[in-house]
């Protein structure tokens, strides 16, 4: 019966000894060979260590508990239909004018549509809606020009 060492050493010294690069030329020094196999199976090896010790095939990740909120379009006529009124009795009504002092004077308070982005302002985890806008007007008068 044929020595089995003798049968599989040229099998074994040629997958394991000898390789072929990209251009398919054959590089027979055993040591270069043998050098690139062992560095083949440490890279192999260490990516199975690697995967097994710190559970990276089962990545999650943990949600951050923050919201994306946006705002969908609206109007206040839109906002009156939805209550069955027509106008809020509020708009422009002199029975809810209100006198705090000589500089803040609130009268007739005016209702307007505004748009979106005067409304709403939208933070990386939050979303600010503007429920009351007071509006401020400030008189002024051009002086004497002595020149």
């Amino acid at each position: 019966m044929p020595d089995l060492w003798a049968l599989c050493k040229p099998l074994l010294l040629e997958f394991f000894a000898f390789y072929r690069t990209s251009r398919q030329v054959r590089i027979e020094i055993w040591q270069l060979g043998l050098c690139h196999r062992v560095l083949q199976l440490g890279i192999a090896a260490f990516l199975a260590w690697d995967l097994a010790v710190s559970n990276s095939w089962a990545y999650r990740e943990v949600p951050t508990g923050t919201v994306n909120a946006w705002s969908d379009g609206f109007d206040a006529s839109n906002l009156a239909s939805t209550g069955g009124q027509a106008i809020f009795a509020y708009c422009s009504n002199p029975d809810y004018d209100y006198i705090y002092s000589d500089k803040f004077e609130y009268e007739s308070p005016a209702c307007r549509t505004l748009q979106p982005d005067e409304v709403v302002t939208k933070g990386t985890a939050s979303i600010s809606i503007a429920t009351s806008i007071i509006e401020t007007i400030e008189y002024g008068w051009g002086g004497s020009d002595t020149s």
